[in-house]
Parts: structure tokens; sequence; C-alpha cells
């Protein structure tokens, strides 16, 4: 008898918890948006190869997000110790294919093992959208390239999903119930910040947007820390705060000219 009786603790948590829960056709829409992220995502990439692997052979000029372009004195440092430009584009090409192949992995297995937890399904899109993001931050610095914007979108886009998988993270919930409006306001910043012309208002107010929306984030999960969240958690949520307070966010991003390396 004592085995039927449930405290009110479990159903609560229960309760709390099975709201971050899909059920039916969407899990099915929860899977068809991560398949036609993986197709977009990795589309982008391969068409503007071309364009990444360019940028890896110009010099990088003061200002610019793409921190894969070498400057000129890094180049010849590389050429001292025996390194080419070749051979340096082909080790961060190698590097992001590798953790391009490990994100999707994983990915993969949380779309296959957690189909019907919406923050597993969250968390396996940003690892999606954020498995080129070597490529996407180079090619985003190149102005006169059809493939900017696309790249733009993608970097927005893993921005945006990293704020609001810490958002919601553990729960599924926006707690405190404010922090679904600043979402907004840090869309609003990394839009702003990704789309307008660099040393322009709107670029440098969107960059202010967005870092004091990651300032709230991770004030809120010390909230979530001391009030809401069990101790089995904590890791987690821990290494989540890691995950936002250590990526890369683009924040500096410019359009300079760029002038191909004449490798000595």
């Amino acid at each position: 008898m004592n085995g039927q009786q449930t405290s009110p603790t479990m159903l609560a948590s229960h309760e709390r918890f099975s709201y971050a829960r899909l059920h039916g056709r969407w899990i099915m829409l929860g899977r068809g948006a991560w398949m036609v992220l993986v197709v977009l995502t990795l589309g982008i990439f391969f068409a503007s190869f071309p364009v990444f692997l360019a940028q890896l052979h110009t010099w990088w000029v003061e200002g610019t997000s793409s921190y894969w372009q070498i400057t000129s004195e890094q180049a010849q440092l590389l050429s001292r110790v025996g390194w080419s430009l070749d051979g340096y584009a082909a080790f961060v090409i190698a590097l992001t294919l590798a953790s391009g192949v490990l994100y999707l992995i994983l990915s993969t297995l949380i779309i296959w093992r957690r189909p019907d937890d919406r923050m597993a399904l969250l968390v396996a899109l940003l690892l999606v959208s954020f498995s080129t993001s070597n490529a996407t931050d180079i090619v985003s610095a190149a102005r006169d390239s059809l493939w900017q914007i696309p790249n733009n979108g993608l970097i927005s886009l893993w921005q945006f999903l990293l704020v609001l998988v810490f958002s919601l993270f553990p729960s599924g919930r926006f707690v405190p119930h404010w922090t679904r409006w600043t979402l907004v306001v840090g869309l609003a910043g990394i839009v702003s910040h990704a789309f307008f012309p660099p040393n322009t208002p709107p670029h440098e107010f969107g960059l202010l947007l967005f870092l004091g929306e990651e300032a709230i984030l991770v004030s809120t999960q010390v909230y979530r820390y001391r009030r809401v969240s069990r101790p089995l958690r904590l890791l987690c949520m821990l290494a989540v705060t890691c995950l936002l307070s250590f990526s890369p966010c683009s924040t500096t991003r410019r359009r300079p000219q760029v002038r191909p390396i004449n490798w000595p």
C-alpha cells in the first residue's frame, strides 16, 4: 500500500518537469525541425567553403572578428617553424570538420535518446547550429561575398538558441518569469549586432544589449542554484554557465578590407 503512495513533493516535481515534455505530433515536428537545420547548416557550410578557404589566405586586419585569420607577424612566425599557409589552412579546416562532426554526433544522440524532451531538443538544435561556427565566423567577415548574410544568420541563430537554452535550463520554464522579456531584448541585440554595419549606433547598441542579456542570465542561474535546482542538477547548471561564459559570440565583428598574403 505504501508503494502506491506518492509524496506531494514528488508529484510537484513530476508536474514541474513534465512541462518540458513533448507529445504526439510535436515530437515529429521537433525531429523535422532538427533535420531541416542539419541540411541548412551543412548546405551553407559547403556552399560557402570557397569563401572560407579564401579568407584563410588573407591577412587579419585590426577589428575583424575572424580570429582564425592570421596577421603578417604570425605568418612570419609560422614560416620560421616550417608551416606553410596551405598547411595552416588545412589545420583550421581539419579542426572545423572534426569539431563539426563531434557536435553533430552529440546532437544526433540527444535526438535519438530523448526525442520527447523539449530542453534536449533545444540543446540538439544549438549543437547543430554551432557545429560550423569556425567557418561561419570567418565567412561572415567577407564583405563582398553573397554568403555573408546566410552565415550571419547562422551566427545569430546559435547565439539565440544559446540564450534560450540558458533562459529555460533546467526545468523548461522561465524562472523568474520576467526573464522571458529579457530574451526578446537579447534577440533584438543579436540581430542588430549581426546585420547592421560596424561602427554604427545600432551595431554597437546591439552588442550592449547582448552583453547585458548574458549578465542577466548568469545572475538568474545563481538564483536557480539557490532556490530551484536540486543538487543532482548543479553540475549541469555549472556546465551551461561555462558554455555561455566562454563561447565565442563574435562581439567585435567588423568588415575591413583585406589583402591576399604574399607568402614568403
